[in-house]
């Protein structure tokens, strides 16, 4: 069983996403992070939650051409945490 822990959501995301800058950086595609709330505790499952977001960026890149100026937003706001993905139109 997957215990939850109670951490700091919004430093978990931004990890998240700039750890992916390699494979981004890879497939010539930019990929951004923001945050109007600088931290945010909550109870959460780290494993589960990266799964979920890693699998959401992964589709997000493969669905875009190379060399595309679009880039992905991730934003979190008010609180408690929501994650938005924002993919401008060209």
């Amino acid at each position: 069983m997957i215990y939850p822990s109670e951490a700091d959501i919004v430093a978990f995301f931004k990890n998240l996403i700039e750890g992916l800058h390699p494979y981004v950086n890879a497939n010539e595609v930019t990929l951004n992070f923001s945050s109007s709330i600088k931290q945010q505790e909550l109870l959460y499952q780290p494993f589960l939650l990266s799964q979920s977001v890693m699998q959401l960026v992964g589709n997000i890149i493969n669905l875009l051409p190379p060399k595309n100026n679009t880039s992905p937003w991730f934003v979190a706001h008010e609180s408690p945490v929501k994650l938005k993905v924002r993919v401008p139109r060209n």
